[in-house]
């Protein structure tokens, strides 16, 4: 019995370990924190690291503070993040379109999809009300002191503006502003970079 009893705690323990190495995934807000605790205020001079992920500080909906080095540590599929204001119609469209289609379009090809609010301070609640009445499906930060702008080639200059990053951060597509259908060609170019992983 004893020997037996031993067999079935073994093959449990190898059965976890497969689990562990195969159905666990990063969390990038395991060492997020409460934005009450957040404390620094916007410093011009700050070292924003210049290359992917950079080092920047990302609001969630639930008002946690994650660093873009956490958020976007690990791409294991092509990563496309769309920057918006919450003041811009184009941005909003974009987004809508991309509420309708992405659940089914991540079923067909493996790819992530965030938006980054590069609003002002003043518009934090009108963020988090309008990602909850459009009811976006995929992840939403707020750059909260417009630090992208500092990293992102051309700074972020008109939007609504989408990029796709590879397997090792390097930008392997961009667009900017928007018209109808242009998530289906977004998408399109997903599924291209997607052969690359």
């Amino acid at each position: 019995m004893p020997k037996l009893f031993f067999i079935f705690i073994l093959a449990i323990s190898i059965l976890a370990c497969k689990t562990n190495k195969m159905g666990i995934e990063f969390n990038p807000l395991e060492n997020a924190f409460p934005l009450s605790e957040f404390k620094e205020k916007q410093d011009p001079t700050r070292k924003v690291s210049p290359t992917f992920p950079h080092n920047i500080n990302l609001i969630t909906m639930d008002d946690l503070v994650a660093n873009s080095a956490d958020v976007f540590k690990e791409i294991k599929e092509p990563l496309v993040i769309s920057f918006w204001l919450t003041t811009c119609g184009p941005c909003k469209m974009e987004l809508r379109e991309m509420t309708q289609n992405y659940p089914k379009w991540k079923e067909e090809t493996d790819f992530r999809f965030v938006a980054i609010s590069v609003d002002f301070p003043k518009n934090r609640e009108k963020i988090k009300s309008i990602v909850k009445k459009e009811q976006y499906n995929f992840e939403v930060y707020w750059d909260i002191f417009k630090e992208y702008r500092r990293v992102i080639p051309g700074a972020l200059n008109g939007l609504p503006q989408v990029f796709i990053f590879g397997k090792d951060g390097e930008i392997k597509w961009h667009k900017k502003k928007f018209r109808p259908g242009d998530t289906e060609h977004l998408y399109g170019k997903v599924k291209e970079i997607a052969a690359e992983f």
